[in-house]
């Protein structure tokens, strides 16, 4: 597998802290300013993912949290974590955060760079923070980097991408990238257990999955629940 160099990582770090910059300047701090089409399509995409998985209760870490959007839609539906720890790599997007939810713990942090080795989580979420087409580095080397780091402290991983097989007339953006659902699956394996991958929601406005893998704990947490299939398991 191809190897990132920390120098590697510290320009994808700026190429996306200096991209976040520009569009919440542009668009403040709202979802759009997230790049999520809105908040309703957010409101999807964080259902979906409880859908696949029962956070009441659990420690959650959020890679790329942005403003906490998923934490407070936990707390929404009831699905309230006992610990909530949402890392970015943007001091804007987490000064907003932290004066949104004073009670939880926010944090200026690259894990591909720093990941954890004195916490441990039940769950690391990746919410639309692997979609941007990256200029310095191959996306699909970047993607297994970020699963690998949020397997250092989590017991399990839910990552959300934008999905190649696409619906409706929605043009294709340069600016993205389409991720395999068939090769992120084939990722998760590497790494865990229990693999399953959700590719039935709604199109908010593009078509999008989310892949949810265990990674050796002997209790994950992961649901069995209307319109999730388990696509199949493997020790790895």
């Amino acid at each position: 597998m191809t190897m990132l160099s920390d120098s590697d990582l510290e320009r994808i770090e700026e190429e996306i802290e200096e991209m976040y910059e520009r569009r919440i300047e542009e668009k403040g701090t709202t979802p759009e300013g997230l790049y999520w089409d809105s908040a309703e399509s957010m409101a999807i995409r964080f259902d979906a993912a409880l859908d696949m998985y029962d956070f009441s209760g659990k420690r959650v870490l959020d890679v790329g949290c942005g403003f906490g959007d998923f934490y407070e839609h936990m707390c929404d539906t009831e699905c309230e974590p006992a610990e909530y720890y949402g890392v970015d790599i943007s001091e804007s997007v987490l000064d907003v955060a932290r004066g949104r939810f004073p009670d939880c713990e926010f944090e200026r942090r690259n894990i591909t760079r720093r990941p954890f080795d004195d916490r441990q989580f039940d769950i690391a979420v990746v919410f639309g923070a692997l979609n941007h087409k990256l200029n310095i580095v191959d996306n699909e080397v970047y993607f297994r980097r970020v699963l690998r780091s949020c397997c250092a402290s989590s017991d399990a991983v839910l990552v959300n991408a934008l999905s190649r097989y696409r619906e409706g007339d929605w043009p294709w953006e340069e600016s993205v990238h389409y991720h395999s659902p068939e090769k992120a699956f084939g990722y998760a394996q590497e790494l865990g257990r229990d693999v399953v991958l959700k590719h039935d929601f709604p199109p908010i406005p593009q078509k999008e999955f989310h892949l949810l893998f265990r990674t050796g704990t002997e209790d994950s947490g992961v649901t069995d629940r209307s319109g999730v299939a388990e696509i199949g398991s493997g020790d790895s």
